[in-house]
């Protein structure tokens, strides 16, 4: 029987999923209000993929304890890891996954960055998996759940298929006992095949060991072969240290939190392509999937995009006063904004930058409730363009910049529809 799916089962399932032949809206509600809206919005915006043990556990009413995040390239891990990773704890950082406490409501949810390699399609995740009931995923970019052709019914019957091609054999030993002990049944026939898988494997160090032993859980075992990681590997040496580990004095102390530097991190995860643009106050910002990000002082190499061309077309957005028919600046009430005409910024005589210029402040259409003036009476939303070379600097919340062009007023009944798209508050109730 095969376990993995091949292109023509992934497609097909997609093509049921979006055409609703499943409804599965209760576990999504369940899933966003577990997430919350800020994770589950960084998520999407990385077109992220929740697969494994969270999935599981959603379709069989179990308690959650951890989500694992696989991503479909680096930019986009990237961008994931550098809007989350600050502001909240991290509890390890390994040669395959970062984990991390993020806090919602009066939870704490334990977030594991996939990161030793991507995944273009949910299919390929599934390949590396041990068991058919771990090998279910949420897709953000389609925001749909899919799922393995046995995975409901597996996990109904509460019985274990090992998929022979899993990563990890060794772990997966370990893992049937974990199942076990949640009413899951294996046989011994596929129990042996899980043994056989161990046989194929090829260690020849040390480190691959570990990397066996630990996978992406930790780094409990980081400590069993310190101190002959650089000889050469002997199996049988190897399992006499693994044997006698609970009786020496390490078993029983606490593991020691490391005290993370996100900076460090956030640079071992810097593994795709760079892309910058230099704005007028001259300092190069980061650029992923055509979002700013912010400064950018790394000696990586990166590839310079043309600034005029990376803002053409792009819309900003400003809250204003208006008084009968005139759009006026809330800060300074003889500043004027006319629909269909270039808006400059007065000179700034005591600030001898950006040529003398000053600036305006603008938000991107996402962030619209950090306007300053957002809920003031009386106030519009104009719409307005930007030439790059006019941009000051760009920080994903506000723009700045000399001067711009106004577009159109924003009808009222549309801007809110965007905040109920983008900014709404947790309003999904967990069952």
């Amino acid at each position: 029987m095969q376990f993995t799916l091949t292109e023509d089962q992934y497609n097909e399932i997609k093509k049921d999923i979006l055409s609703s032949q499943f409804d599965f809206t209760f576990e999504k509600n369940k899933l966003k209000a577990y997430l919350g809206q800020d994770l589950y919005n960084a998520l999407k915006k990385s077109k992220a993929i929740i697969a494994g043990g969270m999935i599981s556990s959603l379709f069989t009413n179990k308690e959650i304890n951890d989500v694992d995040v696989y991503f479909r390239d680096y930019n986009s891990l990237y961008l994931f890891a550098e809007q989350t990773l600050s502001g909240n704890h991290v509890v390890s950082h390994t040669k395959k996954a970062t984990q991390f406490i993020k806090k919602h409501i009066d939870e704490q949810i334990l977030v594991q960055i996939i990161h030793y390699r991507t995944y273009e399609k949910v299919e390929e995740i599934f390949n590396t998996y041990d068991f058919t009931v771990c090998m279910g995923a949420y897709d953000f970019e389609i925001e749909e759940f899919i799922l393995h052709p046995e995975f409901l019914k597996h996990n109904s019957q509460r019985i274990l298929r090992f998929n022979s091609n899993t990563s990890y054999p060794l772990i997966s030993a370990i893992r049937t006992q974990k199942y076990e002990n949640k009413g899951y049944k294996i046989s011994k026939a596929e129990y042996f095949r899980v043994l056989m898988a161990c046989m194929k494997l090829s260690i020849t160090s040390y480190d691959e060991l570990k990397e066996q032993l630990g996978g992406m859980y930790g780094e409990s075992y980081d400590r069993l072969f310190d101190d002959v990681k650089d000889e050469e590997f002997d199996l049988q040496l190897a399992i006499d240290r693994i044997a006698n580990f609970s009786k020496s004095e390490n078993y029983f102390k606490e593991y020691r939190p490391i005290d993370y530097n996100i900076d460090d991190i956030l640079d071992d995860l810097d593994k795709g392509e760079r892309f910058t643009i230099t704005l007028k106050d001259g300092n190069k910002y980061r650029v992923i999937n055509g979002e700013v990000l912010g400064e950018y002082d790394s000696e990586k190499e990166t590839s310079e995009l043309n600034v005029d061309e990376f803002y053409k077309g792009e819309k900003f957005y400003k809250f204003v006063k208006k008084s009968g028919e005139s759009l006026e600046s809330f800060y300074r009430s003889s500043f004027k904004y006319v629909v269909g005409e270039e808006a400059k910024a007065e000179k700034e005589y005591n600030k001898n930058t950006y040529g003398g210029d000053g600036k305006l402040f603008f938000n991107h259409r996402n962030k619209l409730k950090s306007s300053s003036y957002y809920g003031n009476n009386d106030s519009v939303l104009i719409e307005v363009e930007i030439n790059g070379s006019d941009v000051i600097d760009d920080n994903m919340c506000e723009i700045k910049a000399t001067k711009c062009k106004v577009v159109r007023e924003v009808p009222e009944a549309e801007w809110k529809e965007w905040l109920g798209n983008t900014d709404e508050e947790d309003k999904f109730i967990l069952f």
